[in-house]
C-alpha cells in the first residue's frame, strides 16, 4: 500500500482572469533568451580578503556531537567520481553516474529517510554529503551512512582540510570527520534577523563566509570579521536581505539579495543588478563565470564585465523558474529548476524529468558535479505515465461539471490565461462527473498540484496542506475525497 502524508487542508480563493502581480506565478514566460541587463563596473581583486575596517567577535566555545551509524543498502553509484548529484525539497535526491546510470534517493524507495533535500555537495575525495531538514547523509563508493541527526540549510566544504560547514537556525555547524563544531550567530554581526542564517562557502585559502539575512562573516583563525549595513554594505533605502553567497576563484565573494547582488573585492562592497527579479542562489563556475538564479524570471550570467538574463523563451530551460546553476569540468552547464534539470552542452540542450529519466522527483533545487560529470549525457527517455483520480465535495454535495485542472508547479494566486496553471510546462484539465469524480490519465510521472474551479470566477487550491498529488508509472493513484466549502 502506497504511504500517504496527511496534511492539514488550507484554502485559498483565486480570482480567473486576473493579471499576475509581481512576484506571483507568471501565466506565461517573461523577457527572451540572453538579453542584457545594464552593463556594470566591478572592481576586478587577486587580492587576498581580509577584514581591514570591520568589527570582529571572538569564537564561542565549540560544542561536538559523535556520529550515528545508520546505513542503508547501497544508493549507488558504486563510484562517485564524474557523478551528478540533483535534490530538491520534497523532491528527494538522485545521482547521475558516470555510466550513465540513475539512482533515486526518497523515501518511498527506501533510499532516503526524509525527502526534504536542502542542499547537496561534493567533497574532493568525491564523498557525497546530503542535507535534510532533519538529518546529514553521507555517501561514499555508493553506500550512505547518516552523518549527523540534525538538518542543515546548506552545506560547503573547505577545498584546504576537507571539512564540512553546515548552517541551521542561529548558528554554523563544522565538521572535521569527527566531531560537530558550533558558532553561534551572534558572531556573525548585529542587528535584525543575524540569527536567521542563509548560507555558507568556502574560499580557496580555507575560510567560511557566512551569509545570514541581514549580514556576511568571514572566519579567519578563531576571529569572525563581519559586513553589514553601516558595517562595509552600500546605504540603500531598503533593508538587505540576503538568499546566497558563493566564493570565485579570484577571491571576490558574491552574495544575491532581494534585490540584486553584493560583490566585495577584499575592500570594498558593490551593490550590482543582474537583470532578474527576486535572486535566488548564487554559484560560480571554475572560469569565473557568476550565475544568479531567480524566482521566476530564468538565470543571470555575469562575465566580461556585464549581466545577461536566459530565459525559457529561447527553448533551452523548460521554465523561469531556476533554482540552481552548474558547471562541470567539461564545460557543460546543468539548470536546475522546478520541472527537472537542462544541461546544456555547446548550446545543445536536453532535459531530465522524473518522467524521462531515473530522478527522484522534478523540483531541482541543487545541484553538485564531481569533476566533470558523466562522459556523456544519456538521452531521455519515453516518458513513463500513471493516473490520478479522485472526488471533490462542496458543503458536503458532489461539485458536478466543475474544471480541474493538474499543475506542474503551486498555482497561480492571480493569473493570467484561462487557468490558475496555465503556462506551467505541464497542466492538464479534466471535468467532474455528477458525483464530482474527475480523472487524469496518461500524466507523466511526477509530484503535482490541484486547482478546481467552484464558479465563473473562482478557484480554489491548496495555498498549504492537502494530499500530494504523486502520479507514479502504469498506476491509478486514488486521492482522498477534497472537501470545500463556499464562501
Amino acid at each position: 500500500m502506497r504511504r500517504r502524508r496527511r496534511r492539514r487542508h488550507v484554502w485559498v480563493a483565486v480570482v480567473l482572469g486576473v493579471v499576475m502581480a509581481a512576484g506571483c506565478d507568471a501565466g506565461t514566460p517573461s523577457g527572451g533568451d540572453q538579453t542584457s541587463a545594464p552593463a556594470t563596473t566591478i572592481p576586478e581583486s587577486d587580492a587576498t580578503v581580509s577584514g581591514d575596517g570591520s568589527t570582529t567577535s571572538p569564537t564561542q566555545p565549540a560544542t561536538s556531537s559523535t556520529q550515528t551509524a545508520t546505513t542503508f543498502a547501497s544508493v549507488g553509484p558504486e563510484s562517485g567520481v564524474d557523478a551528478a548529484w540533483i535534490g530538491g525539497f520534497g523532491c528527494g535526491a538522485s545521482a547521475l553516474a558516470a555510466d550513465g546510470t540513475w539512482s533515486r534517493l526518497r523515501e518511498e524507495y527506501g533510499t532516503l529517510d526524509n525527502d526534504q533535500v536542502m542542499d547537496v555537495v561534493v567533497g574532493s575525495d568525491n564523498t557525497t554529503w546530503i542535507a535534510t531538514s532533519t538529518s546529514v547523509e553521507r555517501v561514499t563508493a555508493g553506500m550512505m551512512t547518516r552523518a549527523y541527526d540534525r538538518g542543515f540549510d546548506a552545506l560547503a566544504v573547505d577545498p584546504v582540510s576537507g571539512d564540512l560547514w553546515g548552517i541551521a537556525y542561529q548558528e554554523a555547524v563544522r565538521f572535521d570527520g569527527t566531531s560537530w563544531e558550533s558558532h553561534p550567530s551572534t558572531d556573525f554581526g548585529e542587528g535584525e534577523y543575524v540569527d536567521l542564517v542563509k548560507d555558507v562557502a568556502v574560499d580557496a585559502e580555507g575560510h567560511p563566509w557566512v551569509a545570514t539575512t541581514s549580514t556576511v562573516a568571514m572566519l579567519e583563525g578563531d576571529t569572525w570579521t563581519w559586513w553589514g549595513v553601516g558595517q562595509g554594505f552600500p546605504d540603500s533605502a531598503y533593508p538587505y536581505y540576503l538568499e546566497s553567497i558563493a566564493v570565485a576563484p579570484d577571491g571576490r565573494v558574491w552574495t544575491s539579495t532581494t534585490d540584486g547582488v553584493l560583490v566585495f573585492d577584499g575592500d570594498t562592497w558593490l551593490m550590482t543588478d543582474p537583470g532578474v527579479d527576486q535572486p535566488k542562489r548564487i554559484s560560480v563556475a571554475d572560469d569565473g563565470r557568476v550565475f544568479v538564479a531567480s524566482f521566476a524570471d530564468g538565470f543571470a550570467t555575469y562575465e566580461a564585465g556585464a549581466w545577461r538574463v536566459t530565459t525559457a523563451s529561447a527553448g533551452g530551460l523548460p521554465n523561469d523558474r531556476v533554482r540552481a546553476v552548474e558547471v562541470d569540468d567539461r564545460g557543460r552547464m546543468w539548470v536546475g529548476t522546478t520541472w527537472g534539470v537542462s544541461v546544456s552542452d555547446a548550446g545543445a540542450w536536453t532535459t531530465y524529468t522524473m518522467a524521462t529519466s531515473g530522478m527522484a522527483g522534478n523540483c531541482v533545487e541543487t545541484l553538485a558535479i564531481d569533476g566533470g560529470g558523466p562522459p556523456e549525457v544519456p538521452a531521455p527517455t519515453t516518458p513513463e505515465t500513471g493516473s490520478l483520480t479522485g472526488v471533490i465535495r462542496t458543503d458536503g454535495q458532489p461539485l458536478a461539471n466543475a474544471s480541474v485542472v493538474l499543475c506542474s508547479d503551486q498555482p497561480g494566486a492571480v493569473f493570467t490565461g484561462d487557468t490558475p496553471c496555465s503556462g506551467q510546462p505541464y497542466e492538464s484539465v479534466a471535468v467532474t462527473d455528477t458525483e464530482g469524480r474527475f480523472t487524469f490519465t496518461d500524466v507523466p510521472i511526477g509530484d503535482y498540484e490541484l486547482a478546481w474551479q467552484v464558479d465563473e470566477d473562482t478557484w480554489r487550491s491548496y495555498l498549504i496542506g492537502g494530499e500530494d498529488a504523486m502520479v507514479r508509472p502504469g498506476r491509478i493513484t486514488e486521492l482522498e475525497a477534497i472537501e470545500s466549502e463556499t464562501d
